[in-house]
């Protein structure tokens, strides 16, 4: 419930509809850094915001939904003054990346 009493600002999703059918055919949230990058880290990303579970529905899968999701976080992230995140962990944990949003 912390999620929805914060009104979106400590985490929330963004849905990717199909307005054809009003299906939902993807998703994408943002919050902060799990316990799982946090550990895996070493607490060293532990003050970042975390982009993740991005899912494509398989019918949609490799038409660009996932980019769209991707690069409209991107976007919300910049006009949230948030300068960076962290991005790609594995199931196992090898593979944590920050991504800077400065260009």
């Amino acid at each position: 419930m912390g999620d929805y009493a914060s009104n979106g600002e400590r985490r929330f999703f963004l849905i990717a509809l199909d307005i054809d059918n009003g299906k939902i055919i993807g998703s994408i949230e943002f919050g902060p850094a799990s316990n799982l990058i946090i550990d895996c880290t070493n607490n060293h990303f532990k003050d970042l915001m975390e982009v993740g579970t991005v899912f494509v529905h398989p019918d949609y899968q490799r038409n660009g939904v996932g980019n769209l999701l991707l690069n409209k976080m991107f976007t919300i992230l910049q006009n949230k003054g948030i300068e960076g995140f962290c991005l790609g962990i594995q199931r196992d944990g090898s593979r944590v990346s920050f991504v800077s949003l400065n260009r």
